[in-house]
């Protein structure tokens, strides 16, 4: 069984990280010990959504009112399927509202200072962090074709780098890029909580895949991250890439699924 304190630390980094997004002008972000929930101004996923829902008492007129609240925004939304949830029937009582398993993650946790060495990288690649104003624009872009985000919300990204102080020695989160002919190919972000490091955000774009850059900008990003201090890292996995992640060290831990309208959810 997998210990109780890893889970904890999967869950918390995650919510943790997703937070951000809630605390923009424009956003709301509601947290109880039993629930937390995050709108935005954009109505595209994954930018609405419950990352945790832990009640015991009137549980359906609670999973009702995210509905109904929503629906009356004409927001769609997601839900995170976490170990810890209760009820433990939500995998049932989703879908009996419309909505279905649309993704699968795989929490995975490894010691960082046990990580392999990152290695040569691809030639012409250079993977640095973001801490320069001037890049940010190009960062931004990059997040936006990510995601599918019309071009009139690129003011949200722009509110999320300002808040989020990038290149400050305070910062909890941290981005990576890989750069090629002085565009940025590959991304990845950290997100430190409570001696845990946390990675999100892995992707790289079609034209540069091949070149190793997943595997190379994770090792980076989390090594840079730990500096040596050997602290737990944690990542939430899809089904694809959970055997980058093992050769890397990672173990599995346990599972999350995200459950939103058939075909709305891309990652």
């Amino acid at each position: 069984m997998a210990s109780v304190n890893l889970i904890r630390a999967l869950e918390e980094n995650l919510w943790d990280f997703w937070k951000v997004f809630g605390r923009t002008d424009k956003g709301t972000l509601a947290e109880t010990p039993e629930q937390l929930w995050f709108e935005t101004e954009l109505d595209v996923l994954p930018y609405n959504g419950v990352l945790r829902f832990r009640e015991t008492e009137d549980i359906d007129a609670k999973i009702d009112a995210h509905f109904e609240h929503f629906k009356k925004i004409g927001k769609p939304f997601y839900w995170f399927i976490h170990p810890t949830m209760e009820p433990k029937d939500l995998e049932i009582r989703l879908p009996a509202r419309g909505f279905e398993s649309v993704d699968s993650l795989t929490g995975m946790t490894a010691q960082l200072d046990q990580l392999p060495d990152l290695g040569p990288l691809a030639a012409g690649v250079e993977i640095r962090e973001v801490v320069d104003d001037t890049e940010v624009d190009s960062l931004i872009d990059f997040l936006m074709w990510r995601w599918e985000v019309p071009s009139e919300h690129k003011s949200f990204y722009e509110e999320i780098m300002r808040r989020n102080k990038f290149g400050q020695p305070d910062q909890l989160d941290r981005v990576w890029c890989a750069w090629k002919d002085g565009a940025p190919v590959a991304k990845a972000v950290t997100h430190e909580t409570d001696g845990v490091i946390g990675l999100y955000g892995v992707a790289t774009r079609p034209e540069a895949r091949g070149l190793g850059l997943g595997r190379a900008i994770c090792l980076q990003a989390l090594q840079e991250t730990d500096a040596g201090r050997g602290l737990l890292g944690v990542l939430h996995s899809s089904p694809m890439a959970v055997g980058l992640y093992e050769k890397m060290g990672f173990e599995t831990i346990c599972d999350f699924k995200v459950f939103a309208t058939a075909g709305s959810f891309h990652v």
